[in-house]
């Protein structure tokens, strides 16, 4: 599955690929944010999110439709 998350600061779109296992419609928005953190190096407070509705943790990425998540489609 892909991700294609947009930066808020540079407005570049980057991709985010992984299995099924680590990434599916069922992954919540906390896990999506520990695999940027690790695939980016980015600290544990820099991912920000600029949609009040993604704030919720525990939301799945099927129940979103998002512009931050601009691109779910499968592999």
């Amino acid at each position: 599955m892909k991700v294609t998350p947009k930066q808020f600061r540079t407005g570049c779109n980057s991709l985010i690929e992984d299995n099924e296992a680590m990434l599916s419609l069922n992954t919540t928005i906390a896990e999506l944010k520990g695999l940027t953190q690790i695939l980016f190096g980015f600290s544990a407070n820099a991912p920000l999110l600029m949609l009040d509705h993604l704030l919720e943790n525990t939301r799945a990425l099927c129940a979103t439709s998002a512009l931050w998540v601009s691109d779910l489609t499968r592999s």
